[in-house]
């Protein structure tokens, strides 16, 4: 929790080695995340259940670290505009449709749908940010790296019923609704404290989730164990508070298309937490992909391009 307080405050220019810490400690909770939530479903927790308590422990710390420290609200029509969008679409409708599709999709297939997210922001944000346009090496990591997670999770990669076809059609919108809320928030919340857009954003998506799990549960029957407990509370934490918070302070002075590569990364992760944790087989294929998405992303981030400096709050040098 100290380690988000302290990305809060406006700074000088981020070195490297922190960019590069930061940037992993995302890459690392978040690709465990999978694995904690397959966790707590095998342990029968409600995927509407266990993500609303989620959000709601989540908004809770946000809250109370917003009022202790005094943190600034959104000024003007702009920047609450691009909060609640980032909460709607970011947080509730991503959320909502991975949490939905966990019911007939394997977590593995999930994540490489998700992994379509660089390709999204690309486009988005030609649309959107024309000065975040991607050089020829860049397309070619990505694609790269997408390439590798199909590696990584070709062996699981079977059509069954229709319920399955439908929800893999249906999480492709996760990452594109994910896409839009990233480029927008890259344009209109620049001057947004991270900790109160998140505050906001998760707010939002509690309450949707939590109307979800109302609608979908008789709480009187609900009986939390420890196991349900442990991992609620590492994804609230951990997974949410932590991640959000310097994931959207690093946004602020970083292209839209580089804090995207995160999606590429995190499946990789997975798998190994898989491997390490659930004792999940760790194929050739997973190896092979790895190395893939590892040289895809490397691809795009020796590119010199990957900032957008035109709209930084403070240039981060990568030189």
């Amino acid at each position: 929790m100290k380690l988000a307080q302290r990305m809060l405050a406006r700074t000088m220019p981020m070195s490297r080695s922190r960019f590069v810490l930061l940037y992993a400690l995302i890459c690392l909770i978040w690709g465990s995340t999978w694995t904690v939530i397959r966790i707590g479903e095998d342990a029968a927790l409600d995927p509407f259940l266990g993500a609303s308590i989620r959000f709601i422990i989540a908004s809770i710390i946000l809250w109370a670290l917003v009022l202790a420290r005094r943190v600034p609200m959104p000024r003007g029509k702009v920047e609450w505009r691009a909060a609640i969008i980032n909460g709607l679409l970011g947080a509730a409708g991503s959320y909502t449709i991975v949490y939905w599709t966990s019911q007939f999709v394997p977590s593995g297939l999930e994540a490489v749908i998700f992994g379509t997210m660089p390709l999204w922001t690309i486009v988005i944000s030609q649309l959107i940010l024309r000065s975040e346009r991607p050089s020829m090496q860049k397309v070619l990591g990505v694609i790269l790296g997408f390439a590798g997670l199909l590696l990584i999770f070709l062996p699981g990669l079977t059509i069954g019923n229709n319920a399955r076809i439908g929800a893999m059609l249906l999480m492709l919108g996760s990452p594109f609704v994910s896409a839009v809320s990233l480029v927008i928030t890259k344009r209109d919340a620049k001057g947004i404290e991270p900790l109160a857009l998140n505050a906001i954003s998760i707010s939002i998506a509690m309450a949707v989730l939590t109307i979800l799990s109302l609608l979908t549960n008789d709480l009187s029957k609900v009986h939390l164990t420890s196991t349900h407990l442990w991992t609620i509370g590492y994804l609230a934490t951990f997974g949410t508070v932590v991640t959000f918070v310097v994931y959207y302070h690093l946004l602020r002075t970083n292209a839209a298309i580089v804090m995207s590569y995160v999606s590429l990364i995190t499946p990789v992760i997975a798998v190994f937490t898989g491997w390490l944790l659930l004792n999940e087989h760790l194929s050739l294929y997973a190896i092979a992909g790895a190395l893939a998405v590892i040289i895809g992303i490397r691809l795009t981030l020796i590119d010199r391009s990957p900032i957008d400096r035109s709209q930084s709050v403070a240039a981060l040098d990568l030189d």
